[in-house]
């Protein structure tokens, strides 16, 4: 009786291989088209960001709700990959005591729908600069929102950033507590507000 069973399982293994054996020659014998690949999808991020966390190229990434940058984290938006704020969330990078990074290739594509407030530990500074694999890649750091740099904050970018017709980057300075821009060109669209107060090592392009 065991040697019975034993063959009319061994029976039913051998079946069973040779059924999935078809089935992998059938998804083998199907080519992935590349446009159905990962690449195309989405990275949602919201909550506290306190350790470095980086996207590179081909990512594409979606702020829906308030992010916070802190504990002396860096965000590295690298190039090639796509990061949009939503229109209503706000992106927070440090704050009054607590220091953090938000460090954007000028290779990647940046939209601010929503806000961006950089406190007064925080900064923004360049990424490194690489050529994005993706066909027809469009760089460039748009803010449609608003981009506040809080007393003490510093950006250093090293490209352009431009603010659209609904778009405002505005600087504070308080005191000692100096704001600043440095190496990085604004290029303003009609309807477009700038408000410096703080060191400003910037060129400015009115864009009609």
């Amino acid at each position: 009786m065991i040697s019975t069973y034993e063959k009319a399982n061994r029976s039913k293994i051998l079946a069973a291989v040779a059924v999935l054996a078809m089935i992998a020659c059938v998804f083998v014998a199907i080519p992935m088209d590349e446009s159905d690949a990962a690449g195309d999808d989405i990275t949602y991020v919201s909550g506290v960001i306190d350790k470095d966390m980086a996207f590179t190229d081909g990512n594409k990434v979606v702020v829906d709700k308030n992010l916070t940058i802190t504990n002396g984290a860096t965000l590295l938006i690298g190039y090639g990959a796509q990061f949009t704020v939503n229109e209503g969330v706000t992106v927070t990078v440090g704050s009054s005591t607590v220091a953090a990074s938000l460090s954007i290739s000028p290779n990647a594509d940046v939209n601010i729908n929503g806000s961006i407030v950089i406190n007064e530990k925080g900064t923004i500074v360049a990424g490194e600069s690489g050529e994005p694999t993706t066909k027809d890649f469009v760089a460039g750091f748009n803010v449609d929102g608003t981009m506040t740099v809080q007393s003490g904050a510093i950006i250093t970018y090293n490209g352009t950033i431009t603010v659209g017709t609904t778009g405002s980057v505005s600087t504070t300075s308080i005191g000692t507590k100096i704001s600043k821009i440095t190496e990085t060109t604004i290029d303003l669209m009609p309807g477009a507000t700038l408000s410096v107060r703080g060191v400003a090592a910037i060129t400015v392009n009115s864009v009609s």
